[in-house]
């Protein structure tokens, strides 16, 4: 008996149970016989996938278009897995909100989903930080620049809608035919563009290109037929033109004669660029009057037209991406016009045969920068297509489908099909990348602006703040100012030097001079070399000192924006810190410029590596309540780290006095003529010490047993650093006045301590 979901369902282990995969999950338990629905409330359709448990047949896990659910009631309820970045991107747009935009995409069966590129979050960027504006499948996207609350998306053939943040409302905005026109022919991923020139400018494609000047309300035709127009159903299929009723499932199939990409030159207003999924590319140079088909030579004639994109430097320059795979052609196809498509230069040079491209992008500032979004991962050139580069660092080798620049950032924003929306942030160091800079002995580029807040941790602590292995986080950005920084080789010590020239000897066989004891000498006694970044304020004061790997290539260091801790010099690897604590920390400068240089301290002395790069630190003004001038707030973290730094200094000055003491008493026990005065005295200076280690730090018996206590000096000031530097807030008075307290018992205990230490 096959009994509805929900209640005790009896499933053994049986041939005759069979699971078939589909919109929807059918099962039978009687060969085939009958199917029934498996029951899939709260679970995503469109099923790919399965696994069971050989323990319990009631225990499944599928994999579907919405990721992979487990059941441990054959169907009653179940279970999402939340933490696996599998999702599968097409087209991605990028906002332009401050302190960071926002990207919003259109996902295959999962909608459009929008989310920050960031976060002000210590845990990073959440699934919760990420709605989902509409459902279906999520194609073309764009944030309205002016008010980044107007979305505007699409899904499945050629609906466009447009969304209001606050609201959540979404208003469908699909041109319509006139009476007297045509169906409008609709590809799967209709082409979509907000006009560079007029955010409220909208492109739409079907067979023929609309624009709308009011977001959508109206439209009007700007051009007729711009495809082939030919009938899908007159073409041949594996060789043959095929019966119409022998063709199966006419909605998933690709529609054809249809516009697939479109584009408008960001320098002049009115020259448009189309593609067609058959292989045609028109131009307009009087917006829409009147359409020029251009010719591609080396193009298949039906190439499926994936990207044409308008020079950001020149308005007679454009790019065009196509490929050719249903023809079992999967050549790359990148093409160059600079005389609006009159002729055409191929500029896939080196890149790897059989690479399916998507997507191209050419950097805002240096026009022979380009990257490619291709099968297979991510490339860029530095010299116009002659060579290519894969971008490596974390780019997993699949598809991305498509690519875009957050021009003010200079962040790279890349759509995988099927692990999410990476971000290369801040690529500028790629600009104008020649041989001579990579063979130069160290180089800083420049930096980029750095926002300056206090992280904020509404799970109360670091990381995922014990919600599991399956609570899903995408890292932010490195805080602060991240410098680049490029090393051709490693700074080596006189020892490594001489290793390196006996390796080359015994490589051609020749004998190894003895460098003799002088020089062995002299390399024992050599300290590592220190490749490290000085920050300077704007009256050229230095304000941090940080390392950068001593090794070649590419590296990012960041500068947390804090001036250097007041807590004690650490050799070695900081100790491990439990989830609730955070590590020490200086407090945060103040906004302003700031400069960084690159520099070696080696054999005794500095030398510069590089000149100095200045940058912009600026606040994110999100407090609530009024706040204090920065400076004050400044000046008063100073004045504790300056008490901190007493507090801790006499602390170590009490421990090396009692280490000393406790040695000298057992040796005094040890010396059988010692005076017994002696002995006495050293427990009297002990016991002294320990008074004064108790004025310092705290009733060490009270707290032993849990028992209340005055706060000591090292307990106020832990209490401020703990509870105001990681804020930008004033001091409260009360952080005031226990400051005052601390620090004036500190300058008695110094004084305390002297008279100790000089009986």
């Amino acid at each position: 008996r096959i009994v509805a979901v929900g209640e005790n369902v009896d499933v053994p282990f049986d041939a005759d149970v069979v699971y078939q995969m589909d919109v929807w999950l059918h099962w039978t338990a009687d060969g085939g016989a009958t199917f029934h629905e498996l029951g899939e409330e709260d679970k995503h359709s469109d099923n790919h996938a399965m696994a069971f448990d050989p323990r319990d047949p009631k225990h499944l896990i599928v994999g579907s278009d919405g990721g992979i659910y487990e059941t441990f009631d054959h169907g009653a309820t179940w279970k999402y897995v939340p933490n696996l970045p599998v999702s599968q991107f097409y087209k991605v747009a990028v906002g332009n909100e401050e302190p960071f935009y926002t990207v919003l995409g259109g996902l295959q069966d999962n909608g459009t989903q929008h989310g920050p590129s960031r976060t002000l979050l210590e845990h990073g960027i959440r699934n919760q930080d990420w709605t989902v504006p509409y459902g279906a499948d999520g194609y073309a996207s764009e944030i309205d620049p002016d008010n980044p609350d107007i979305l505007y998306v699409t899904w499945q053939n050629g609906h466009p809608l447009r969304v209001d943040v606050v609201t959540g409302e979404a208003v469908d905005i699909q041109p319509m035919p006139a009476p007297g026109d045509g169906p409008e022919r609709w590809n799967w991923d209709a082409p979509m563009l907000l006009s560079p020139h007029d955010s409220k400018r909208l492109y739409f494609g079907s067979h023929r290109m609309f624009r709308s000047d009011d977001r959508g309300d109206t439209w009007r035709p700007i051009s007729g037929d711009l495809t082939r127009g030919t009938d899908r159903y007159e073409m041949p299929v594996a060789g043959r033109v095929r019966s119409v009723d022998s063709l199966w499932d006419h909605g998933a199939m690709s529609r054809y004669a249809s516009l697939t990409a479109f584009d408008e030159s960001p320098l002049e207003a009115g020259v448009l660029f189309t593609g067609s999924d058959d292989g045609l590319v028109h131009v307009s140079e009087d917006g829409g009057a009147n359409w020029r088909r251009v010719e591609i030579p080396g193009a298949p004639e039906r190439a499926f037209i994936e990207e044409v994109k308008a020079s950001r430097h020149d308005p007679d320059e454009v790019f065009v991406v196509m490929e050719n795979h249903k023809e079992g052609d999967y050549r790359p196809m990148l093409f160059r016009s600079r005389d609006l498509g009159r002729t055409w230069t191929s500029i896939v040079g080196d890149l790897p045969d059989r690479h399916i491209l998507w997507s191209v992008e050419q950097d805002h500032v240096d026009r022979d920068l380009l990257f490619l979004g291709t099968e297979f991962g991510l490339y860029f050139t530095v010299d116009g297509g002659t060579h290519w580069i894969e971008l490596t660092g974390g780019v997993p080798t699949i598809a991305f489908r498509d690519i875009e620049i957050q021009r003010r950032d200079g962040d790279l924003v890349a759509s995988s099909f099927g692990r999410g929306i990476f971000v290369f942030d801040d690529y500028a160091a790629l600009r104008g990348l020649e041989p001579e800079t990579l063979e130069a002995e160290a180089t800083l580029f420049p930096l980029r602006r750095a926002w300056s807040y206090v992280p904020a941790k509404p799970l109360a602590t670091r990381g995922r703040a014990y919600q599991g292995g399956n609570f899903y986080i995408a890292p932010n950005p490195e805080f602060g100012a991240v410098a680049t920084v490029h090393l051709a080789e490693a700074i080596t010590t006189a020892a490594q030097e001489r290793r390196e020239k006996e390796e080359e000897l015994a490589d051609q066989g020749q004998d190894i001079p003895f460098p003799g004891w002088g020089t062995l000498h002299d390399e024992s006694r050599e300290l590592e070399p220190v490749v490290f970044l000085t920050v300077r304020d704007d009256q050229g004061r230095a304000v941090r000192h940080l390392e950068v790997p001593n090794a070649p290539g590419f590296h990012r260091v960041a500068w947390d924006l804090r001036l250097p801790t007041p807590d004690p010099v650490r050799v070695g690897p900081p100790p491990p810190l439990p989830p609730w604590a955070d590590p020490p920390a200086g407090p945060l400068a103040l906004p302003g410029t700031y400069s960084m240089e690159l520099g070696l301290w080696h054999g005794g002395g500095y030398r510069a590596l590089s000149e100095p790069q200045s940058f912009e630190v600026a606040n994110v003004p999100n407090e609530t309540l009024p706040g204090v001038e920065p400076g004050d707030v400044l000046r008063f973290q100073q004045q504790t780290s300056a008490a901190i730094r007493r507090a801790t200094a006499v602390a170590a000055e009490l421990r090396r006095a009692q280490e000393r003491l406790e040695h000298l008493r057992v040796g005094l026990l040890r010396t059988p003529d010692a005076p017994r005065t002696l002995i006495a005295d050293a427990e009297s200076l002990l016991a002294d010490l320990a008074t004064l280690g108790e004025r310092l730090s705290g009733d060490g018996i009270a707290a032993r047993w849990s028992e209340h206590a005055l706060p000591s000096p090292m307990a106020r000031l832990g209490q401020i650093v703990d509870g105001h530097w990681r804020t930008r807030y004033g001091p409260t008075e009360t952080h005031r006045e226990s400051l005052e307290i601390a620090a004036a018992e500190v300058r008695r205990l110094t004084e305390d301590l002297r008279s100790v230490l000089d009986r």
